[in-house]
């Protein structure tokens, strides 16, 4: 299949991860729940989610137009992605004790290694928006990293790169972030994942006009924030031991679900109002159409960290 020979709107494909990812998520809650009250309807989910997986990819193969792809990948393969997910992630709570948050850091960690060669093994840059999973604060972020590295004048193939980096530098972060959450309370772990996210958007990407500032971002932003969940199911448990662990995961995701699906059109609006020609060559970040899409993210990023604030307001009101 050759995107060239696709009907329809070409700036659609990014809907492709925006949809599979919100699917993805956002069933987690039904989903968790019903594993974990009906533990026997485990062994079904994974041999159904990959035929779904299996014939979602076979049948985007006849796409002939963009919506075809929207449905057959963003879709019915979000739902097999969904139903192997959630048991896996319940097997692996259930299995691990004292290394908890270890183990799910090597779970995401896994899945950042996946997308750091993908960029390279397809070949393709408009493969990035459609299957390559973004991590941690902004969900339509790689989308535009490519399009921002040729709007400050880099050429495509960087953008690519900096996709590539961006995701294999998530495989440290998720583990130390892992390895953090079995031996510091969550919240530190929060704020150490949030500093370097909002550093990284409101100063390296914000000024980036080169490609050692973009580098430089992409590396302190793949900083592991989904391995915190580990922290919050760790610290929730030892507060609540009879609480469920699969609809407090499940909540987690869904949330994240949320963030996806609103990410997408808010993101074109913020684009939308920047500025539509920079007036250098070579601008900034924040002389260009993405500059309101840099604040907000950073703004995001910064209030991802508000847990730590209000444990330490908890403490001294105490």
């Amino acid at each position: 299949m050759n995107l060239s020979d696709l009907e329809g709107s070409k700036s659609s494909l990014a809907n492709i991860g925006t949809c599979a990812s919100g699917i993805l998520y956002l069933s987690a809650p039904v989903t968790f729940t019903l594993l974990t009250r009906y533990p026997r309807l485990r062994r079904f989910c994974g041999p159904v989610g990959l035929a779904l997986m299996v014939v979602g990819s076979i049948l985007s193969s006849f796409a002939t137009d963009v919506w075809h792809l929207i449905a057959t990948q963003g879709v019915i393969c979000a739902l097999g992605s969904g139903l192997l997910y959630s048991p896996t992630t319940l097997y692996l709570d259930e299995w691990f004790v004292q290394r908890k948050g270890l183990a799910y850091g090597v779970m995401l960690a896994s899945k950042s290694l996946a997308g750091a060669a993908l960029p390279f093994l397809m070949g393709l840059c408009w493969i990035d928006s459609a299957f390559a999973q973004p991590c941690e604060h902004g969900q339509w972020l790689r989308t535009y990293l490519a399009s921002y590295a040729s709007t400050i004048g880099l050429k495509s193939q960087i953008g690519t790169l900096m996709i590539a980096l961006l995701n294999a530098t998530s495989v440290p972060g998720s583990l130390l972030i892992g390895m953090l959450n079995d031996r510091c309370h969550v919240t530190n772990v929060i704020l150490i994942s949030t500093i370097g996210s909002t550093l990284a958007v409101l100063i390296f990407w914000g000024m980036a006009d080169q490609v050692a500032l973009l580098a430089v971002f992409a590396i302190l932003f793949a900083g592991g924030f989904s391995t915190t969940w580990s922290g919050v199911l760790i610290q929730m448990k030892q507060e609540m031991p009879a609480l469920e662990t699969g609809l407090v995961f499940g909540l987690l995701a869904g949330g994240r679900g949320i963030g996806n699906v609103i990410s997408g059109p808010l993101s074109t609006i913020l684009i939308d109002s920047g500025l539509v020609e920079a007036s250098k060559s070579r601008p900034m970040g924040y002389e260009t159409q993405y500059g309101w899409l840099i604040v907000f993210t950073g703004i995001t990023a910064l209030l991802g960290g508000w847990g730590w604030t209000w444990r330490v307001c908890q403490t001294l009101l105490q």
